[in-house]
């Protein structure tokens, strides 16, 4: 009866366990449950993230079509717009490569990371399987733990792409650490407690003795024990229909686990689904940022083609201006040419009638010859300047300003003529009235001759005429002398003018050759200031982009220290995590030696039942034979006594049972706990991995802008050089401009040198001038000529003028340039800094992402002696126990010494990481 009792209590035992494990099944259905609606939630917002990105497609596709037929439209621009392009070209397959090369990367880093995971859990489940093998009784319930296990772990291996934030869990982690050391704590007391399992051996040798003796005392004791066996005959009954329950508790969990299985395919689908969902997400969003660049460079193009239009508009509008302008200039110029030609036909016909009135004047007429001399060399200025005005017509957009001089000069020159047409009739009307004059004397003399022919008679009279006579001829031989004074002296002055303007002209031709050579330079040199210009627009341009990209880079950089301290936060968590994942791995282990001790204890039990049947059968016999044979009552209580001491021994072997199975059901807890933790765990691992990702992700696209500063380096420092040649050529032009400049200021020296000479000359032939009235015509000429030489040399130091004042601004424009270059010249050296420090910090993180793949085991820490450290000691004067046979303190010791090697392992790790704290920790400083 006794032992029908214990089986019913084992019966109970079982019982309860079957209800647990349901329990437990039920707990995992509803996590699963949970699990698929919160993916579900998840499908339904991917729907709709798809849907709305469709939708932006779609109308961002319509954009691209209105663009379209909008550069269908405008395709004035063609060659620039197929210049943009080839350019668009070029990006897109620079985009696809770096797109492909970020594609293998990200895949092989990912292959290299499922490889560690798969070593990882390939590791652990063969660790299970090892000790699955041995577990023959129950291998069904381990295998639905595994199963549940890889359930578990697949959810959250998806679960750990999504979560990226670890601020709450680093507390929640932190809490947990201060937990799991208190459960540390306990288990380093229960293994103290193992160890005075020895004392307690020899209590319990004690305790046999005292069992023996009161072993006689249950003796009398045993027809209480007949009495409980009717009762525990009723319990029989009770059991069977206890086992009845649990046969349709086993089917319940039968149809549970097909549930489960629904669930799975169901959850494994979803998943499918969600990884296509992501793809395709990706896709989209590839194609967004694909047409909204097409787009942004579609609005580029409208908007240069819009700023070319206006552009041309002006353009347009100026020359409509310059061309009523220049229309205007020619109508008043064939104007003046009309009445210029007018006036030099009445000059012809004067001229003639001057010869005919004035053939005894050769000094006049010289003069005459002279004046069409001049006229004819005007005319011949003048046709030169038509030829010119020609040419500037078909330079119109050129020339302008030089149309305008021109013209000025003509109406200079049309002016002057006509003051000198002027001046000539004034001229010829004096020396008409002159000649009017002298044929009058001339008639009056004549006259009087007559007379005092007439009265010859009278000599005094006679006398008085010869007087008269002679006093005349003095007076005409006076003005002959005079007039031949006036003469010579004038036609020396004449020849003295006609020198000095052949050499004025030679002087102006020299002067206007060189101001032509000047202005074809300064038109090289204005064309090269536009295209220094456009340069300098272009460099300024660069220049912004590179601000921008320099602006751009710093923020990627403050991102990057920003994921550097995050990175470090993530290292320190990452060490609690392996402290707890090593601890979990321990925690593990000593599970499964449980679980083996388990086995042990229920084969062990098992044996014991059998035993105990064997034994109640021997018991029924022989209550039997005692009714029997009531009379061998010594022999009977000798065996009674011998099966008191074993019931003693399997009561004290179902107690320790007993204490095993609290024990058990304590680690089970312990286990579902600890799952939960490897669980989390595992959500946090997967989100380092996520971080890596992204950080290696940041460090191509900065080696992506490195290369194409870089680039932008080369190709800025290419311009500067072609600067300083362009600088150099300047340079040259500006020495030669300089020494051209001297010349003309010693010949505008000279030429007021001359100048001052002519108006003292002219002075005093004005002083000549009252003595004769023939001289006045040369001095008004001189006059004339001289007016126009000081035109010519205001003029000419009006240009100078320009020259020096464009001149000035082309070394103003110079100093500008070398201004440019410097702060380009620094621009680039701090970029060039910026890339190497770059450079310096991408090898440091990768050489940290390396350190964090390999995690170096073999450093050995230098910290205190722990209570790991002293558990070591007892192992070391324990280990005479252990080879006896395998135990549970074996297994402890096992432990111990896997949890020591991992703490050297993570002791290590601890330095590493410390060190590249420090590293970052500095460089941020800087």
């Amino acid at each position: 009866m006794i032992e029908d009792h214990k089986g019913h209590k084992e019966k109970e035992k079982v019982i309860g366990e079957l209800e647990d494990s349901l329990n437990k099944a039920h707990h995992e259905l509803n996590h699963v449950n949970e699990n698929l609606t919160i993916e579900r939630e998840k499908n339904v917002q991917l729907y709709d993230k798809k849907h709305a990105l469709e939708l932006e497609v779609e109308k961002l596709q319509e954009r691209l079509r209105i663009f379209e037929e909008k550069g269908e439209a405008r395709n004035i621009n063609s060659s620039e717009c197929g210049i943009l392009k080839l350019k668009v070209q070029e990006l897109e397959a620079k985009n696809k490569s770096l797109l492909e090369s970020f594609d293998y990367e990200r895949q092989v880093f990912t292959d290299e990371l499922e490889n560690i995971k798969k070593d990882l859990t390939t590791e652990e489940l063969n660790d299970l399987v090892n000790a699955k093998h041995d577990e023959a009784v129950e291998q069904t319930s381990i295998e639905k733990l595994k199963q549940t296990f890889h359930d578990i772990r697949s959810l959250s291996e998806h679960k750990e792409k999504e979560n990226v934030y670890l601020a709450g869990e680093n507390q929640k982690l932190m809490v947990e650490n201060t937990k799991l050391s208190e459960r540390l704590r306990l288990l380093e007391e229960k293994l103290e407690g193992v160890t005075l399992e020895s004392t307690e051996s020899k209590l319990l040798e004690l305790k046999v003795q005292q069992l023996e003796e009161e072993n006689k005392r249950m003796l009398d004791e045993f027809e209480m024990e007949r009495k409980m066996f009717n009762n525990l005959l009723e319990n029989d009954k009770e059991l069977k229909v206890k086992e009845q329950v649990i046969k349709e508790l086993d089917d319940t969990i039968s149809k549970l686990h097909q549930d489960a299985i629904r669930l799975e395919d169901r959850l494994k689908a979803e998943k499918e689904e969600n990884v296509r969902l992501y793809k395709r997400k990706l896709d989209l969003e590839k194609e967004v940022e694909k047409l909204t660049e097409k787009v942004r460079i579609a609005e580029e193009k409208d908007e240069a083609m819009a700023l070319d239009k206006n552009e041309s508009r002006l353009l347009e509008i100026k020359l409509s201006k310059l061309e009523e302008e220049n229309r205007a200039l020619e109508e008043s110029f064939e104007v003046e040419r009309k009445s210029f030609n007018k006036f030099y036909e009445d000059n012809c016909k004067n001229e003639i009638k001057i010869k005919e009135l004035m053939e005894e004047n050769y000094n006049v007429k010289e003069m005459i010859e002279k004046e069409k001399e001049n006229h004819v060399k005007v005319e011949a200025l003048l046709k030169e300047k038509m030829e010119n005005q020609q040419k500037i017509k078909e330079e119109k957009e050129k020339c302008l300003k030089k149309i305008e001089e021109l013209n000025g000069k003509i109406k200079t020159q049309q002016g002057k003529m006509r003051s000198s047409a002027e001046e000539t009739d004034k001229f010829k009307k004096e020396n008409m009235e002159k000649l009017a004059d002298l044929a009058a004397e001339n008639e009056k003399l004549k006259r009087e001759v007559e007379e005092k022919d007439g009265q010859v008679s009278d000599l005094e009279v006679i006398q008085k005429q010869t007087k008269e006579f002679n006093s005349l001829l003095e007076r005409t031989q006076q003005l002959e002398s005079v007039l031949e004074k006036i003469q010579t002296d004038s036609a020396d002055a004449i020849k003295r003018e006609k020198e000095r303007q052949n050499e004025l002209t030679i002087k102006i031709e020299e002067l206007q050759k060189e101001l032509d050579e000047k202005t074809e330079k300064f038109g090289n040199l204005s064309e090269k200031l536009a295209e220094l210009e456009q340069l300098y627009a272009k460099e300024k341009k660069n220049y912004e982009e590179q601000t921008r990209e320099i602006s751009t880079l710093h923020k990627k950089i403050a991102e990057l220290q920003a994921l550097e301290e995050s990175y470090k936060m993530i290292g320190e968590e990452k060490q609690v995590i392996d402290k707890e994942l090593l601890r979990l791995k321990t925690v593990e282990n000593n599970f499964l030696a449980l679980q083996n001790e388990k086995t042990i204890l229920e084969n062990k039990l098992k044996q014991a039942e059998g035993e105990l049947k064997s034994k109640n059968n021997q018991i029924r016999v022989e209550e039997q034979t005692c009714l029997l044979l009531r009379g061998g009552k010594g022999n009977l209580r000798s065996r009674i006594d011998e099966l008191n001491a074993e019931n003693n021994t399997l009561r004290s072997a179902s107690s320790k049972l007993a204490e095993y199975d609290y024990s058990l059901e304590q680690l089970r807890n312990q286990n579902e706990v600890l799952q939960n933790e490897t669980d989390s765990l595992g959500k946090e691992v997967a989100e380092l991995n996520l971080r890596i990702t992204q950080i290696s992700a940041d460090n191509r696209a900065v080696e992506e802008e490195n290369q194409s500063l870089i680039s932008t380096n080369e190709g800025l420092k290419l311009k500067i050089e072609s600067l300083e040649n362009e600088k150099e050529n300047f340079d040259e032009v500006k020495s030669k401009l300089i020494e051209e400049k001297e010349v003309l200021v010693k010949n505008v020296e000279d030429i007021g040198q001359q100048l001052e000479e002519v108006s003292r000359q002219n002075s005093e032939l004005v002083s000549d001038r009252n003595q004769s009235n023939s001289a006045e015509l040369d001095i008004s000429k001189i006059q004339r000529d001289f007016y126009e030489i000081k035109e010519k040399c205001d003029s000419l130091f009006v240009e100078n003028k320009n020259l020096k004042s464009e001149y000035s601004k082309l070394e103003e424009k110079c100093n500008d340039f070398s201004k440019i270059r410097k702060r380009l010249e620094t621009q680039i050296g701090e970029l060039e800094h910026q890339y190497t420090e770059i450079q310096h910090e991408k090898q440091l993180l990768q050489d940290e992402v390396q350190e964090l793949k390999t995690s170096p085991l073999n450093v050995q820490g230098g910290a205190q002696p722990s209570k790991l450290d002293r558990l070591e000691i007892l192992t070391h004067e324990k280990s005479f126990d252990s080879e006896a046979g395998p135990s549970p303190k074996g297994a402890v010791l096992k432990e111990i010494e896997a949890l020591q090697e991992k703490l050297t392992q993570y002791k290590s790790l601890d330095i590493t990481n410390k060190s590249s704290i420090d590293f970052y920790e500095t460089s941020c400083r800087r």
